[in-house]
């Protein structure tokens, strides 16, 4: 049977997370996923996080899920009003025949990601689209 692990998150979905600067992306969780041994295993990766603006103008903020070889499995960019916050959700599939990892990536010039979560969810059945 495939596993999915989680090695890095905040507590519970705990508020505190990573500080966000001049768009530098930084990993606000982070996830294992071992596949069947020698077979190919499908999964829903489904990620969450709250980014907050702390600057005092308008910013871009991006959220994405990362797999191994440094792709882009899912992305949402947008526009951040001063001192709002806006829960962000991601959703990809993806095909392992060997250990991955996926991270849950967030950036912007001045802020904060939190509440960050990453479930994977082993799916035989998945209609690739």
């Amino acid at each position: 049977m495939a596993t999915g692990f989680v090695t890095i998150a905040a507590p519970g979905g705990a508020p505190g997370g990573a500080t966000l600067q001049h768009f530098g992306n930084e990993i606000v969780a982070k996830m294992e996923l071992e596949p069947s041994k020698g077979e190919e295993t499908q999964w829903l990766i489904l990620g969450r996080v709250v980014l907050t603006n702390a600057d005092g103008d308008r910013q871009d903020a991006t959220a994405r899920l990362v797999h191994d070889t440094n792709q882009v499995l899912d992305e949402v960019r947008l526009y951040i009003d001063y001192l709002d916050s806006h829960c962000v959700y991601l959703q990809a599939g993806l095909r392992a025949t060997e250990r991955e990892t996926v991270t849950l990536e967030c950036n912007t010039y001045n802020g904060a990601a939190g509440r960050a979560s990453l479930v994977a969810i082993e799916a035989a059945g998945i209609l690739w689209e």
